[in-house]
């Protein structure tokens, strides 16, 4: 699968939920905005949150959505992104960059696993 197919999951899906981990344990929230800079999926939030801080501690993630027909999760790193991304962010999501503690984590070593109701599953790496 490609990097296309993974965003044409995440626009389907509206809302994911990605999961981190904390010292209590695995922690998930919903997310619903992404962008893709240079090849690469983006996602952003604030140094003020603890999911910051859980990524600094532990980039490993793992994002889930559930559509009609499938769901699918991505597994992989975040690391944090440069200045160009949080740019590039800002300009696609206005009301999402304009905190000054705005950061962007990049996805990577990623692998997609698709769950399908009539199918097979399928997994590549993005």
């Amino acid at each position: 699968m490609s990097l296309k197919r993974v965003t044409e999951l995440l626009d389907l899906s509206e809302v994911f939920f990605l999961a981190t981990t904390s010292t209590q344990g695995v922690q998930i929230r919903p997310f619903g905005v992404y962008i893709v800079f240079q090849d690469e999926i983006y996602f952003i939030t604030n140094t003020g949150k603890a999911v910051f801080e859980q990524l600094k501690a532990n980039p490993r993630i793992q994002i889930s959505a559930i559509l009609p027909d499938r769901w699918f999760r991505i597994s992989g790193d975040l690391a944090e992104g440069s200045v160009e991304s949080l740019e590039a962010f800002r300009r696609a999501f206005p009301k999402y960059g304009q905190q000054n503690d705005a950061v962007t984590f990049v996805l990577r070593n990623g692998t997609l696993i698709e769950y399908p109701s009539n199918g097979p599953v399928t997994c590549s790496s993005i």
